[in-house]
């Protein structure tokens, strides 16, 4: 099935210009099974058209089957369920699910543009994969969901953390390099939609997702995302970081002889979704590749999976601009640590232990 998904993604960038620095993300989005992925941008940088695209050409879902254009007005019924208006005159309320709980191709166009209610029933989507109404239960099956958000404006809205939290990884489409401005010329006189035809279908997708899940992780990563990276951002000397809030992070930081270490750059400290989305991506990635995971798949998945979920400090973001360049730069330190310190720590070397013992903290309690 490999070799077939492939031929239907490499179908795509016939007609869609895949942008340089998140081409790889993109290829393999479709690959990891309930995903939720949410891309930023300005207008006109082809987020709609790429999912247009990976729904009608892996799913054979058409463009407006599984789609929801957010606009502050709409409420729950807009959304999510179809009512029946001859029924309701007559006193019955009869009511389905529409596309959106349906499909297994989802695609939300202008995230920024919701209300309470919306996100607070898109979030039970999103976490439980059903949504409760009245006495009714309506489930959705296995899916991959895609979101955009647009730059805010005065009909924006702040998107929720507990809803960000729940994104499997977020990426920012930046202005379209020279190469890929052309393509976007090209096929501006075209018709993408019109011209591709539907390669897979939701049966394909199912056994893909079955081929991926089955690659194996090597301990030895799992380790490095659930107890170096994890530690290395959540640890700290002076206690359960869960117990803070950010106004007592931002003094607590101040003479800690770790504060130039990203524990001191996030307010908040992170759970473990990240690193359950983290591997994922990695075998999402080992799988189109045709291999088994490697350090390198962890890293790339981390640059991904962060930057929607951390809660920078307000210096960090300055200097950083953005929290995805912090995690990029973010996943450079980690490489370092990884090479001086963590791995002649856990070989027996005791300086290096003594200078990452916050994050090695572990083995020195085994010690006690």
């Amino acid at each position: 099935m490999r070799e077939k998904y492939i031929s239907a993604i490499n179908e795509i960038e016939k007609y869609y210009a895949f942008p340089d620095k998140h081409r790889e993300l993109m290829k393999i989005i479709p690959l990891v099974k309930n995903g939720i992925f949410l891309i930023y941008g300005y207008y006109g940088y082809g987020k709609t058209v790429y999912a247009d695209l990976i729904g009608k050409v892996l799913f054979g879902v058409n463009s407006s089957q599984g789609k929801v254009n957010l606009s502050n007005e709409l409420g729950i019924h807009d959304v999510f369920f179809w009512i029946d208006a001859g029924q309701l005159a007559k006193g019955k309320e009869v009511i389905e699910p529409r596309g959106i709980i349906s499909s297994p191709f989802k695609f939300i166009n202008e995230l920024q543009r919701g209300n309470g209610r919306i996100y607070n029933t898109l979030l039970s989507l999103m976490s439980e994969k059903k949504i409760v109404y009245r006495d009714r239960v309506f489930s959705t099956p296995d899916f991959v969901m895609l979101m955009d958000a647009n730059p805010m404006d005065s009909s924006s809205v702040k998107i929720p953390r507990a809803l960000l939290d729940r994104v499997t990884a977020s990426f920012t489409m930046l202005t379209p390099n020279e190469d890929e401005r052309e393509k976007l010329m090209y096929l501006e006189h075209s018709s993408p939609l019109d011209a591709v035809e539907p390669m897979l279908t939701y049966e394909d997708m199912q056994k893909i997702w079955s081929e991926v899940e089955r690659i194996k992780v090597p301990e030895g990563l799992v380790f490095l995302l659930t107890h170096l990276i994890h530690n290395y951002l959540n640890a700290c000397e002076k206690g359960n970081k869960e117990y803070f809030t950010p106004e007592m992070m931002r003094s607590m930081c101040e003479g800690c002889r770790w504060r130039v270490e990203p524990c001191s750059e996030l307010l908040e400290p992170l759970g473990q979704r990240w690193w359950i989305d983290a591997i994922k991506i990695a075998k999402a990635r080992a799988y189109f590749e045709g291999r088994e995971v490697n350090e390198e798949d962890v890293f790339f998945a981390v640059k991904y999976v962060l930057p929607h979920r951390v809660h920078l400090r307000e210096d960090i973001k300055i200097a950083y601009v953005s929290p995805e360049l912090w995690a990029e730069k973010l996943v450079e330190r980690i490489k370092t640590e990884l090479e001086t310190r963590w791995i002649p720590a856990l070989n027996g070397n005791e300086k290096a232990l003594r200078d990452s013992e916050r994050t090695l903290h572990f083995i020195l309690e085994g010690r006690e």
